[in-house]
């Protein structure tokens, strides 16, 4: 089973302090460690300017380019993070249609 309610610490704290994740520049940078992490700076460097998205509850993080070297399909990284916690929801490559640029 899979858990992915909020921390006790969370539903406690939350409300006082709020999300640890407030703004879309600290769920840039949040995005930045795991995404040089999991992939390198040299590649997060090629997706740079990161684009952040507010989903409500959660922040989407986008890359701008897709990896040169990858699948045509392939396009640019994504990570989904809860606001109140850094719950990482999602994260991988955004799929691009033959022809779509954006």
């Amino acid at each position: 089973m899979n858990d992915t309610s909020e921390t006790g610490y969370m539903q406690l704290f939350g409300p006082l302090f709020g999300p640890l994740l407030k703004n879309e520049e600290v769920a840039e940078a949040f995005a930045t460690i795991i995404l040089k992490r999991l992939y390198g700076a040299a590649k997060l460097a090629q997706q740079q300017p990161l684009r952040s998205t507010d989903l409500g509850e959660d922040w989407l993080v986008s890359g701008s380019s897709p990896d040169p070297n990858g699948l045509p399909e392939t396009g640019p990284w994504f990570i989904r993070v809860r606001k109140t916690d850094c719950l990482v929801k999602s994260f991988g490559h955004q799929r691009l249609e033959i022809g779509d640029q954006s």
